[in-house]
């Protein structure tokens, strides 16, 4: 059996039942990443020595009954934003980082549920990227076909595990990390409610932004990751759908101006949602145009404070947009700033009447267009850039502002064999509610199955069977 094809979920079963060891887990993880990554540039920095250690201890504990947790002596590899101590993240960037003297808070976590810390993966320099373009580092490449884009920040988190190197990993989402990568490469993203994840010992974007969630291959396996960094209890209750769901769809704003290809499989979801038994109802939210140019606000200026001692002296080591788009978040004042905070709070008490007294769920469009091509940006500083960027974080930037949890699924393929995807956004703390909606959804349809076909020989690749 290829172990490395399986979900998380059945990973951890194989190891809890002695079908395969951490050690054997690990070395098939690193052969084929050896094949596959050159194709998709995935991989920031892997310690195989250290994860190899860490598999032979995780074996040993398994042998002794002292299993850790859940994910004991799983690898897994992470957006490389967190601190280890004695290293320094490099952030996809040339900036020198501190080197840091304890462990982040997450990688804590999933130390203590036993997985086995593998590395890092690539991602936006800081971050501050929602296409996965990055001039200093490398581009990372889409799985499903390397002249696409595999979206951002978290390009390598998403990229890594659609190609099967990595059961899952962390992101971040500031405005969209997590859930626009997991749909331009087909995976399943997690943003948790903000605040639900640890985020101490992550180089920071946005403080009152910044949320660390899991990007894998299933509802279920999104479930199981969550449970270790958040301590919740969301994998034991998946299977519990709500008798009587109402999933709601907006009339504007996430519907408005929408790519065709998009729409259809909005309308595929929907239609399998009914086939759930769901209530499908139109719901309205207004504000949400203000939400997205007040978030920019908040993202630009506390991007600007968190660089403020690195910029002065290293501002030749930032690829330019980088640079452009730190100095241009010192142009908001204070004034500015406090203002598009003071909304938040109205603006999702506004929301969660609009929305959720109509629907338990709503289900929305991650990005608004078919994913981009690689070569549609053709410099560092084209203008091509800016335009988008919009298209892919404007159905998603006003849930970051909103604090709430969303749930990124993929729904089937475009025309050109690239992954389409829907997000269900919840309440406040509503993330079981969403892995119960998203399980379901994946019961009932294939699409979380199916895998890119990579050819290590230069065929390029496209899409696969389901795995077995």
């Amino acid at each position: 059996m290829m172990w490395t094809q399986t979900t998380l979920e059945e990973a951890c079963s194989a190891l809890a039942a002695g079908r395969v060891s951490s050690v054997e887990l690990l070395d098939e993880l690193l052969a084929r990443a050896r094949h596959i990554d050159p194709l998709i540039h995935a991989i920031a920095e892997w310690d195989e020595d250290a994860a190899r250690a860490q598999a032979v201890a995780r074996d040993q504990e398994r042998q002794r009954g002292q299993a850790r947790g859940a994910l004991h002596g799983v690898p897994l590899a992470h957006k490389d934003l967190f601190l280890r101590p004695g290293r320094a993240p490099q952030c996809g960037s040339n900036v020198r980082v501190p080197v840091a003297s304890a462990l982040a808070g997450v990688l804590q976590r999933l130390q203590a549920a036993g997985a086995v810390d593998l590395g890092s993966v690539q991602l936006s320099e800081f971050a501050y990227n929602p296409t996965g373009h990055n001039w200093a580092r490398g581009h990372v490449r889409n799985p499903w076909n390397p002249e696409f884009v595999p979206g951002g920040s978290s390009s390598g988190s998403a990229a890594s595990v659609a190609a099967c190197i990595n059961f899952a990993s962390i992101g971040s989402d500031t405005a969209a990390s997590i859930r626009v990568p997991a749909a331009c490469c087909g995976v399943t993203g997690l943003k948790p409610t903000h605040g639900r994840v640890d985020a101490s010992g992550c180089v920071p974007l946005s403080y009152s932004l910044d949320t660390l969630g899991p990007i894998a291959r299933s509802a279920r396996d999104c479930a199981l990751m969550l449970d270790a960094i958040a301590g919740t209890r969301t994998f034991a209750t998946a299977d519990q759908l709500p008798r009587r769901l109402r999933v709601g769809v907006s009339t504007r704003y996430f519907v408005d101006g929408i790519d065709a290809e998009v729409e259809r499989g909005l309308d595929d979801a929907l239609s399998a949602l009914r086939g759930l038994g769901a209530e499908i109802a139109s719901v309205a939210p207004s504000g949400l145009a203000q939400a997205n140019a007040n978030a920019s606000v908040i993202i630009m200026s506390e991007a600007t404070s968190a660089h403020r001692a690195w910029m002065e002296p290293q501002a030749s080591l930032y690829a330019p947009s980088v640079l452009e788009r730190l100095e241009q978040g010192a142009c908001f004042s204070a004034a500015d700033y406090v203002g598009a905070q003071r909304y938040r709070a109205p603006a999702l008490a506004q929301f969660c009447a609009e929305v959720f007294e109509h629907a338990d769920v709503l289900v929305a469009p991650v990005i608004a267009v078919p994913v981009p091509r690689l070569d549609d940006v053709s410099a560092e500083n084209d203008p091509a850039m800016n335009r988008i960027a919009r298209d892919m974080t404007r159905l998603t930037r006003p849930i970051n502002y909103l604090g709430l949890p969303a749930l990124s699924l993929p729904v089937g393929r475009d025309s050109r064999g690239l992954p389409l995807a829907v997000q269900l956004i919840g309440r406040p703390c509503s993330e079981a509610l969403l892995i119960q909606v998203g399980a379901a959804l994946q019961r009932a349809t294939d699409w979380h199955l199916m895998r890119p076909t990579l050819n290590p020989n230069g065929a390029r690749p496209g899409a696969g069977a389901p795995s077995e």
